[in-house]
């Protein structure tokens, strides 16, 4: 099963990662060999320590100039000669042009298949997956139990609604807190941006800095109605540091959002409402006797990539259709650009934004409208 673009007839799976003899890791790895320099004492600087006196220099100077440091310990383990483009073409570690843009392909098709999984998980009916013949049979199953039975609302679409319902009663003065570490950290300092942006306001808070002072942006209001809301980004969802900052930040917030791919997380449990951030990848053994390790990009290498995408998305459409629901459904296209060019005023977006309120033709319509004129 995998899914369909209706449109053009283009076909979306996820593949598995096209393996070659070497790891990625070493497409990057120069032929010249690094060693280490040894730091081993030699006899006569066994004894060394360091000594200052007046006519020493202090340790804040130059290392090079403090005579109270061996120069075998100045010597960088590096090699000077480390290049990217030391490859050996005969060098049997060395991929084809072939193999190396098909490993290129599978990942990009791999993060694709994710954002179409993921959007078929909500709307399976405006979202249709079609089996294409390259999905293999874990993903497939794994897919099919996600959505349900057919015609049935899945997991992930009822809890959009819900998360949509949160946020959309969050009084005037509220505001969406996001929160995650690591490459989650990042994808919610991006959710963060399009919320503002979009006229929704949100702000980005680290859950270690939450613990050391920053619970300060958390609106005090009264603890028997709180007017933030809180999501908590975690592909896991068991992140340590969110888990810590749970319990005492539940008390202070209306709604407590889990960003994360399982709704049975420990994470997801804690909260009050789930968001789908997964990745629609199977990960087990498979049944023709492998093993797939993780639901990322490449299977074999567990590096945030399909998870970060998803969650990517997943904020998106969240807050565009936040934003649609604030400005009134039915607004039309003029007005929610015009809406948006409140917040975004700079950069030649705000430029072309702010020729179009004023009537007067951007350049990229009078570029597309004397294309027409020509054909």
């Amino acid at each position: 099963m995998h899914p369909q673009e209706q449109s053009n007839g283009r076909h979306y799976a996820r593949q598995e990662s096209i393996p070659f003899s070497t790891s990625p890791a070493s497409l990057f790895a120069s032929t010249s060999s690094l060693t280490e320099t040894s730091f081993s004492a030699s006899s006569s600087e066994s004894s060394w320590s360091p000594h200052f006196s007046s006519s020493t220099p202090s340790p804040a100077s130059s290392l090079a100039s403090s005579p109270a440091l061996p120069a075998s310990k100045l010597h960088s383990p590096v090699s000077d000669d480390f290049s990217l483009s030391g490859f050996d073409s005969a060098d049997e570690r060395t991929p084809s042009p072939t193999q190396l843009t098909a490993y290129a392909a599978s990942i990009i098709r791999n993060e694709a298949y994710a954002l179409l999984a993921l959007a078929a998980r909500i709307a399976p009916a405006a979202q249709p997956v079609v089996d294409d013949g390259r999905c293999s049979a874990d993903d497939a199953d794994a897919f099919q139990r996600a959505i349900g039975s057919p015609g049935s609302e899945s997991k992930t679409n009822i809890a959009f609604r819900a998360v949509v319902d949160a946020l959309g009663s969050l009084p005037a003065h509220g505001k969406i807190i996001v929160t995650g570490v690591g490459k989650s950290g990042i994808a919610g300092r991006k959710m963060v941006a399009t919320f503002c942006s979009l006229g929704i306001p949100s702000i980005f808070l680290h859950p270690l800095e939450a613990l050391h002072g920053d619970l300060g942006v958390v609106c005090p209001c009264s603890p028997s109605s709180p007017c933030d809301a809180l999501l908590l980004i975690s592909h896991s969802g068991a992140t340590a540091e969110l888990m810590r900052l749970l319990p005492i930040v539940r008390p202070r917030v209306r709604t407590l959002i889990a960003v994360t791919r399982d709704p049975d997380s420990v994470l997801a449990r804690g909260c009050t409402h789930w968001l789908d951030a997964g990745t629609g990848a199977y990960v087990g053994p498979t049944k023709d006797g492998g093993m797939k390790v993780t639901d990322e990009a490449d299977s074999a290498l567990p590096a945030p990539t399909s998870s970060v995408v998803s969650a990517l998305a997943i904020g998106d459409a969240l807050a565009l259709t936040l934003s649609k629901l604030r400005l009134g459904w039915d607004k039309d296209g003029k007005a929610r650009r015009q809406d948006f060019l409140r917040c975004h005023p700079g950069g030649q977006l705000g430029i072309e934004l702010g020729r179009e309120g004023r009537g007067v033709e951007s350049s990229t319509s009078a570029a597309q409208t004397a294309t027409a004129a020509q054909a």
